[in-house]
């Protein structure tokens, strides 16, 4: 099974961008895929994480409907890290409006509300009251702030006060200004007010989870110094970086009979490893000699757990065990009674 994720929209985008991305330790996201990329476009985003790599995605969809992504060749069968959305600008369209909500007279001064639909983008305000010049742009994220900050910085001086009775609502307050004729209300120059939308990630099939099966060569092995190469393989790469802990047992002792180079085989994952995982890894088992007639000995390795660093682990191919078997090189030793016993049978024979 290839792992299969998409990405969902609350709307279809009119302007900004967002970058897929995956959980790989702090790592870079993809490139930036803009709001009018099509499925070979955000094929191409994936393609450039690192660890995934040219042609192994392919991408279905669009922002209506959603983008579907499944992993293929290098990464069939392999469980990916989970995607996520990353600096998102996408927007929807928004809105922005202008009213004079509190006309000047001689005992109290002009207000004008500007109601802004949307999170994101920026707007231009004309102010005839000022020449009829332009402010500067005004960010929809800045607030009341940065409006009473681009009115008074083009009228080089405080004219106005700007307040936030509620959200997306914003009275302009001209301080002193009691007489602003109709012809001087402020108006929109231009604007790219948009509302932020939501993308939603959802794993639709998990890549099969590998299986790890043990072998070992040569299974049988001189007392003195002999050697076996005991090998775990998993038959799929993983993304994570797997752990094969080992287990001994049998008629030998460990460290008496024998010694081990480690007793766990770690296989690096496919993101450690730009993209190629590591699918096999051995230990050593070393006999150790000593002067005792004790027969052959038997060590029974087996795996006793598996752990990776991400996602589903993988696991043991039904129940695996290598036996590997010591020959003993001492002489068996005959003890002085049993030599006084065959020679009084065969004298009296």
């Amino acid at each position: 099974m290839n792992e299969i994720i998409k990405f969902t929209f609350s709307g279809v985008p009119i302007s900004g961008s967002w970058r897929p991305a995956y959980d790989s330790g702090g790592s870079p996201a993809t490139d930036y895929h803009q709001y009018n990329g099509d499925a070979a476009a955000l094929a191409t985003s994936i393609n450039s994480c690192p660890g995934i790599g040219g042609g192994r995605s392919v991408v279905s969809g669009n922002f209506t409907d959603g983008f579907t992504v499944e992993f293929v060749h290098d990464l069939s069968n392999t469980n990916i890290l989970p995607f996520t959305a990353a600096n998102s600008t996408l927007a929807i369209d928004g809105s922005i409006g202008v009213e004079s909500i509190q006309t000047g007279s001689e005992s109290q001064n002009a207000i004008h509300r500007i109601t802004i639909s949307g999170d994101t983008g920026e707007f231009i305000l004309i102010m005839p009251a000022v020449g009829g010049m332009n402010t500067a742009a005004i960010a929809v994220s800045g607030g009341a702030a940065a409006i009473a900050s681009a009115i008074n910085t083009l009228a080089a001086s405080t004219i106005v006060s700007v307040t936030s009775p509620s959200a997306g609502v914003f009275d302009v307050e001209y301080i002193g200004i009691r007489e602003l004729s109709p012809q001087d209300t402020f108006s929109i120059y231009s604007e790219s007010v948009g509302t932020l939308i939501s993308i939603t990630v959802t794993v639709l099939q998990h890549g099969a989870p590998a299986t790890v099966s043990l072998s070992g060569s040569p299974l049988t092995i001189a007392e003195n110094g002999g050697v076996s190469v005991v090998t775990a393989i998993q038959d799929n790469a993983d993304w994570g970086e797997t752990t094969v802990n080992l287990g001994f047992g049998g008629t030998a002792v460990q460290d008496e009979h024998y010694s081990v180079s480690t007793t766990s085989i770690v296989m690096p994952g496919m993101w450690a490893n730009g993209g190629v995982g590591i699918t096999s890894g051995s230990i050593e088992i070393t006999a150790l000699d000593n002067a005792l007639s004790e027969g052959d000995l038997t060590i029974i390795v087996e795996i006793t757990s598996i752990t990776s660093t991400y996602g589903q682990t993988p696991a043991e191919n039904g129940t695996q065990q290598v036996t590997i078997t010591i020959t003993d090189d001492d002489a068996t030793a005959v003890s002085i009674p049993a030599i006084q016993a065959a020679y009084q049978r065969m004298r009296a024979g």
